[in-house]
């Protein structure tokens, strides 16, 4: 495919190919400058290459992941919503533990300071846990809202080029 010219092509959504296949149509978008198509079929030849391997190898992990998180970099909404649901996952928890004031507890869930709190919890340059929040909940949160952001920026990327 080498000097192919690839214009309004329609591919099938779902296409039954191999690795190389993908990355041979990777290739001539990227060469014709259409880097929204390329990107397509970088996530198909991802797809196709974590298919080849074993799930509970380390690139098998780490594909899963990349899978579940943000299609493989094809989604900023779902990796925006992942990290809004790590964030919720983890503060929960800590927002109904803590002992405070009565009247706060009650009215909490329909005001603004339980948006407020959570806001802070995920805001991804926080440094500090919020007080009364344990360290090592704090570390294993920071950790996997790191791998999350990363797809997310990795989403972003994929509006321009790889």
């Amino acid at each position: 495919m080498v000097g192919a010219l690839l214009v309004s092509i329609q591919w099938p959504e779902k296409m039954l190919a191999g690795r190389e296949m993908f990355s041979q149509l990777k290739h001539a978008y990227d060469q014709n400058a259409n880097y929204l198509e390329a990107n397509r079929f970088y996530a198909d030849e991802l797809n196709a290459y974590a298919n080849e391997k074993k799930l509970w190898s380390v690139d098998g992990i780490v594909f899963w992941i990349s899978r579940l998180v943000s299609n493989n970099g094809q989604s900023w909404p779902r990796a925006f919503g992942v990290y809004l649901l790590l964030g919720l996952a983890f503060f929960l928890p800590f927002f109904f533990c803590v002992e405070a004031d009565p009247y706060l507890m009650i009215h909490c869930k329909l005001c603004v300071v339980f948006v407020n709190q959570y806001l802070d919890f995920i805001y991804p340059l926080s440094i500090e846990p919020p007080n009364g929040y344990p360290s090592g909940a704090w570390v294993i949160y920071k950790f996997f809202s790191a791998i999350v952001i990363y797809h997310l920026v990795i989403s972003f990327r994929r509006l321009t080029r790889r």
